[in-house]
């Protein structure tokens, strides 16, 4: 998250959130998508396409000229619209008032156990469990918790394909990939020892099969725990 007491360049940074203070209001943009949404409720007219992309018409400038015109109560309401418009701005407010992190931790946690077994149905959500991890990272700076949900994504996947047998080239991919990063994030954080057991698990339970999947995971293992 960046905190901006103007909106100069807030529109090309690639970040999740961008708070912006204008004299005694507080307006919050996700994305520049809401920032145009925002532009868009003050003049009472369509700035942006179907992909949320500015017009050449919109510049930071008029931007600015307008937010700057609203009072703290306009400013109010007019978050109060995005929060009851869009879901990951409503997400983004509920935790930012209730910062609940241990909350937070459990929920994606059980976004990724349902992206490989869900409650109903057998299709696989890879896409939802990276995105439930993402999501923790855009609200919290844990290395720790993130790390966990890291490795349980990876957990899940070992033991999705010991279940159900051979599965494909991306599956293994996915899940190697995101051991990989964990690990490094393991190391950065310096929780190496407290992860061990867990990262040589996982290692130990792919013995065996196939797509190089065993060997990714045990490349990234020795990189990390084995060599200096």
């Amino acid at each position: 998250m960046r905190i901006f007491k103007d909106l100069d360049m807030a529109e090309y940074l690639n970040i999740p959130y961008i708070i912006i203070i204008l004299g005694n209001g507080v307006f919050i943009c996700r994305t520049k998508n809401l920032f145009a949404a925002a532009f868009s409720h003050i003049q009472g007219r369509r700035h942006f396409g179907e992909t949320g992309e500015f017009l050449k018409n919109m510049g930071i400038g008029a931007v600015t000229k307008e937010l700057a015109r609203l009072d703290k109560e306009e400013l109010i309401k007019l978050l109060a619209e995005l929060y009851g418009k869009d879901k990951e701005t409503r997400e983004f407010l509920d935790f930012y008032v209730n910062p609940d992190e241990k909350a937070l931790h459990m929920k994606c946690r059980d976004k990724i156990l349902y992206a490989f077994f869900p409650k109903r149905g057998y299709q696989l959500r890879l896409a939802e469990g990276k995105k439930a991890i993402a999501d923790f990272k855009k609200y919290s700076s844990n290395g720790e918790l993130l790390a966990d949900l890291m490795l349980w994504y990876v957990e899940n996947g070992v033991t999705y394909t010991n279940e159900y047998g051979d599965i494909d080239m991306p599956f293994y991919n996915s899940v190697a990939s995101v051991y990989d990063n964990a690990l490094e994030l393991i190391k950065q954080e310096h929780l190496l020892t407290k992860f061990a057991e867990r990262a040589e698990q996982m290692v130990n339970e792919t013995r065996g099969i196939g797509w190089g999947f065993h060997d990714d995971l045990a490349g990234s293992y020795m990189r990390t725990y084995l060599v200096e």
